[in-house]
């Protein structure tokens, strides 16, 4: 950012994301359409969406990830270790104007991340088409990677902070078993 009184400064907008409940595992396995363990790309500049209401334009921002293992895909999107994904946040920089989103999480470009996403493919509100996913509960969605766990960015209703993949497998697996997921969990 340049001063103030320059022709070249921007100006950096706060806006508070909406205030969502807490999301239970079961829930977050639930509503998400993908759930991946992934790797960061770059993130893309800010797109500008002007949204089908009467609503302002907002910044958001894409950011590729590298697929490393596929927990579920409800969609049966072809999305598998190897391939990537585009994540959509809310938030980014325009040529005058930066949107900073309270609770979107930030990606380090290199990092690893368990991620549950979902897929609005219609183009409506400020969903554009295209093949791109978004964060189930926002930051609640996007877990960090250590070792052999992921780990949740604040505690869950039922205590959880972190998991393995073999208790998020399972986990899956017991949802899909009770009718709460579709019946093949590696889909």
């Amino acid at each position: 950012n340049k001063d103030a009184g320059s022709d070249n400064a921007k100006v950096i907008v706060r806006q508070s994301s909406i205030n969502l409940p807490a999301l239970s595992l079961n829930e977050l396995i639930a509503e998400s359409d993908i759930i991946a363990s992934c790797t960061a790309g770059a993130p893309s500049d800010a797109i500008l969406i002007d949204p089908v209401s009467d609503e302002s334009p907002k910044f958001y921002t894409d950011t590729t990830f590298q697929v490393e293992t596929v927990f579920y895909d409800e969609l049966s999107a072809g999305v598998e270790s190897g391939s990537t994904v585009t994540v959509r946040s809310e938030g980014g920089e325009g040529n005058h104007t930066v949107m900073v989103v309270d609770g979107v999480p930030t990606f380090e470009e290199g990092e690893r991340y368990l991620l549950f996403l979902f897929r609005i493919p219609d183009g409506s509100h400020y969903n554009t088409e295209g093949d791109h996913y978004y964060i189930v509960g926002v930051e609640a969605g996007a877990w960090t990677v250590s070792d052999a766990s992921f780990h949740s960015p604040y505690p869950l209703p039922e205590g959880i902070d972190s998991i393995t993949d073999d208790e998020l497998t399972a986990t899956i697996t017991r949802l899909a078993e009770s009718q709460s997921l579709s019946s093949d969990p590696s889909r």
